[in-house]
């Protein structure tokens, strides 16, 4: 997990135009209202998680939310393909 985190927010952080960027500019469309967090909480979601994004402070909760919503619909389609 926290190597796809790194993976997603140097992508994010230092592309112009790749398909990371895309497709969380997509999800943020999508579910960014969820993940929209007062900065009052950011400290206590952090701790909950366990790791956070190496991106702006803007962009760590919704980088590091996006990046558990990617990994638990890539463990999902594995377990279906069983």
């Amino acid at each position: 997990m926290t190597a796809l985190v790194d993976h997603i927010s140097n992508k994010i952080r230092n592309s112009e135009h790749s398909k990371e960027k895309m497709l969380f500019e997509e999800w943020q469309t999508l579910y960014g209202q969820i993940a929209d967090i007062a900065s009052e909480q950011d400290g206590r979601i952090e701790a909950l998680l366990g790791f956070a994004a190496t991106t702006s402070k803007k962009l760590k909760i919704p980088v590091s939310l996006f990046v558990i919503h990617t990994y638990n619909s890539f463990l999902i389609k594995v377990l279906a393909a069983e």
